[in-house]
């Protein structure tokens, strides 16, 4: 199996393995729906060859792996709401017009606010 197939694969069983939507994990990613399907069909986002033939010429190939530190899907999507926010709204000012500040669900945010803003933000 072609090393572009097998990395597609893995992505496909990783996205099933996490009860994800393609429009999920489009959302995630900052991208549209239809370019994850696209990305995940092989029509776009392929390894280019030339790099899969030096890795031949080196005696490597590319291995995916399920990540130690992968967080699990409610923590995953809690964080990329999170990050939504803080792109939308860089300084956490809320915007223009919403009566309410906006509630992420999942674990608190401190930790993505410290790495994304610095300590002192």
């Amino acid at each position: 199996m072609d090393t572009n197939l097998r990395v597609r694969e893995a992505m496909k069983a990783a996205v099933r393995r996490r009860g994800l939507t393609h429009a999920q994990l489009a959302s995630r990613l900052g991208i549209k729906q239809p370019s994850v399907t696209q990305l995940l069909n092989g029509t776009y986002g392929k390894i280019p060859q030339s790099l899969l033939e030096a890795l031949d010429v080196l005696g490597l190939e590319i291995a995916v792996v399920e990540s130690p530190n992968a967080d699990d899907a409610e923590t995953a999507q809690a964080k990329a709401e999170a990050m939504s926010l803080l792109s939308a709204n860089p300084w956490g000012k809320k915007p223009m017009g919403l009566d309410t500040p906006v509630k992420v669900k999942g674990p608190a945010i401190e930790e993505l606010l410290h790495d994304h803003r610095g300590p002192d933000l």
